[in-house]
């Protein structure tokens, strides 16, 4: 996303994200729990915004140590806001720099933020073997991710038809719409650019297969990776 858009982006990521209305996060963090390790004690959220969905994750992993990876200096001070209370690290650095600084991790965290990092289906298959050398034996890759285009119109009904569960004035809704629309445009022009990379089963696993085994994974763009062992 480009840069000049986290700096309103911020202002609006916590209300279009609700998980009234869209429950699938809450899924997400479930399936994810559902298949660590009990002794799960790492955890890397990587690109978490606000830390919202980080959050949730707290809440599901109360033991484990999270690392927060957030390179927007508009997103970071929400973030820390929110989980000054909890067991967080916060990294305001790209994930390559944090990969040179982190400890093994169980699980690596992707909600809507592997797509921004490359056009280059390489670039994600030399991620893969990074993220293997970084994640314990049996460790987890949990992806939540958009598979096609956003259809702006409709999107924009659907919030509008939701107001109340924002708690939004129509004049309110106006304005914070705008800033989202603008997030949802730059998104669909960088995946029909190249800059961003859409993903589904097949990609997924042509970047994946290689260090793990898809374990979890449905129609609505959830997958959940294992690590090879051997």
């Amino acid at each position: 996303m480009k840069p000049e858009l986290y700096s309103r982006y911020h202002e609006v990521y916590d209300r279009f994200s609700s998980v009234k209305l869209f429950p699938i996060f809450i899924t997400f963090c479930q399936k994810v729990h559902q298949n660590a390790s009990r002794n799960t004690t790492a955890i890397t959220d990587v690109g978490a915004g606000t830390g919202l969905f980080t959050s949730l994750l707290a809440g599901q992993f109360s033991g484990a140590k999270i690392s927060l990876i957030e390179p927007s200096e508009y997103m970071m001070p929400y973030a820390r806001a929110r989980l000054s209370e909890s067991k967080i690290d916060f990294y305001e650095s790209s994930l390559e720099q944090t990969l040179m600084q982190i400890q093994t991790q169980d699980i690596f965290i992707f909600q809507r933020s592997l797509y921004a990092l490359s056009g280059d289906i390489g670039y994600y298959k030399r991620l893969a073997n990074q993220l293997s050398e970084k994640i314990s034996e049996n460790g987890l890759v949990g992806i939540f991710e958009i598979g096609q285009l956003y259809d702006i119109p409709i999107m924009r009904e659907y919030f509008q038809s939701n107001r109340k569960v924002l708690r939004l004035s129509e004049n309110e809704f106006e304005k914070q719409w705008l800033i989202f629309e603008q997030a949802l445009k730059d998104f669909n022009h960088g995946a029909e650019s190249g800059d961003y990379m859409l993903f589904n089963k097949d990609n997924l696993n042509e970047i994946f297969s290689h260090k793990f085994s898809l374990i979890d994974g449905d129609n609505r763009n959830i997958f959940i990776y294992r690590k090879k062992t051997g």
